[in-house]
């Protein structure tokens, strides 16, 4: 019975240890829960069908015509003599048919161009997929660096509220023996209050970011692995900024998404303006038919059609009200409008991948400058309750040596979070995001520190 227990403990410590999600573990539910990234995939394959479209015009048509055809016709004959017989002639006819026409475009400038400007429209969608792909990546380490940002602000509110509760207890003991005055258990008590608030807020805010996850993931999160004690910051590599500006120029997918945005309405331009030009097309048809005829007193007659034409047309457009020259004006203009985007994007994402590489290479002095606050602060607060016991220091000294820990915690929380984003928003810029980085993170993660779904009652 003792050992049945002792693999029942053992069983149940490895499976609460492994229970918390790791970063790898919640990517893989997005990839197959994200409705973004299911809609950019439906999206991706309606717009690859464009180009099957506008290759249709290309090619030839190919129609046919069948049926079964009946008629009849009465005819009725009076003569002027009164005494003459009415004659009626009744006709009818009936009998299948059928045609077959093949129709193939010989020159067509404008269905040409329009069939390349459809190639762009593949790789537009090639891209657009690509970016949410990206995207999703980012979301993911986003909101689940949120959560433990989120979570890390909850310790330290909780970890504040038990030591100003400890502070309000001791105060309160020492005023009741006359120690010290109302004033210094005030304003205990009023630090103890506004750390019941930040830790409701904290739990709160916890509880939006794991709703977050949810909304990408489609599933409940209860426990999250955190990062590491050891966690350390680490400069860019390469820790030179061309190198950055070069990826950036050559696979930032918004760069070039604007560019061939910009190419896709040259094409429509060329299209637009060859619709000045004539087309040729050459059509051959067959048609055959049965007609079985039948009349009043006299023998049926059958009758077979067979027939076969062939047509070359030219047809050359003269003047449609000039909506053709104003279709290539707008078309043209279009083209320059998006040129000009596509050089101000390429302009904007320079100026933002030196932006967020210089917060990345700042990012590493700051957390290392915030940790080292953390242990600054404990120490001044540890000296601040000794003076305090020994009477040398106030209880306001104390109380504010201990909002200052506080306030250092949260800010190495947030320092830490700016920087592991900002050295993922210097990949998605550069176009060089992907799940490995995912991977990488998740090395930072230890399953033995979680974060839990807190309960807000």
């Amino acid at each position: 019975m003792n050992r049945c227990f002792i693999v029942f403990f053992v069983s149940f410590f490895c499976a609460s240890n492994i229970w918390a999600e790791s970063l790898s573990e919640v990517y893989a539910l997005a990839l197959q829960n994200d409705f973004k990234l299911k809609a950019a995939e439906s999206s991706y394959f309606a717009e690859q069908e464009r180009k099957n479209i506008a290759r249709a015009a290309l090619l030839p048509r190919l129609g046919a015509e069948g049926g079964w055809i009946y008629s009849e016709t009465t005819t009725e004959i009076e003569s002027s003599n009164p005494f003459a017989i009415k004659n009626t002639l009744i006709q009818s006819n009936s009998g299948p048919g059928y045609s077959i026409s093949l129709t193939q475009p010989l020159i067509d400038v404008a269905a040409f161009h329009n069939y390349k400007r459809s190639e762009f429209s593949g790789r537009l969608a090639s891209l657009q997929l690509e970016s949410v792909k990206s995207s999703l990546v980012f979301r993911t380490a986003d909101a689940y660096l949120q959560t433990l940002k989120a979570g890390a602000k909850l310790a330290a509110a909780q970890s504040a509220e038990e030591a100003y509760r400890l502070q309000l207890k001791a105060a309160q003991g020492k005023y009741d023996v006359g120690l010290v005055r109302v004033s210094d258990m005030l304003d205990a008590q009023a630090r103890n209050d506004s750390a019941i608030a930040d830790t409701m807020v904290a739990k709160n805010n916890l509880n939006i970011s794991f709703d977050f996850l949810k909304v990408i993931t489609g599933r409940e999160h209860v426990e999250l692995a955190s990062l590491a004690e050891n966690f350390v910051a680490n400069l860019p590599a390469p820790l030179d900024f061309k190198s950055w500006a070069d990826n950036a120029a050559k696979n930032n997918i918004e760069i070039n998404l604007a560019k061939l945005r910009a190419d896709e309405a040259y094409k429509n331009y060329q299209a637009k303006v060859s619709e000045h030009l004539p087309t040729l097309a050459g059509s051959v048809s067959y048609s055959d038919s049965y007609d079985d005829r039948k009349y009043n007193n006299a023998v049926p007659d059958q009758v077979y059609r067979e027939g076969l034409s062939a047509s070359i047309t030219l047809t050359v457009p003269l003047y449609s009200g000039g909506s053709v020259s104003a279709s290539a004006r707008e078309a043209n203009y279009r083209y320059f409008e998006l040129r000009d985007i596509s050089n101000n994007t390429n302009r904007e994402i320079m100026q933002e991948t030196h932006s967020i590489y210089l917060r990345v290479v700042a990012g590493v002095t700051v957390v290392n400058a915030r940790k080292a606050a953390i242990k600054s602060s404990q120490s001044a607060l540890n000296y601040a309750q000794k003076g305090y016991e020994t009477g040398v220091r106030s209880i306001i000294d104390v109380l504010e040596a201990q909002n200052i820990l506080y306030q250092a915690n949260q800010n190495y929380a947030d320092a830490i979070y700016e920087y592991l984003i900002a050295g993922l928003k210097l990949k998605e810029i550069s176009g060089l995001l992907s799940s490995r980085d995912i991977d990488e993170l998740n090395l930072q993660l230890d399953k033995q520190s979680k974060i839990y779904l807190p309960s807000i009652h």
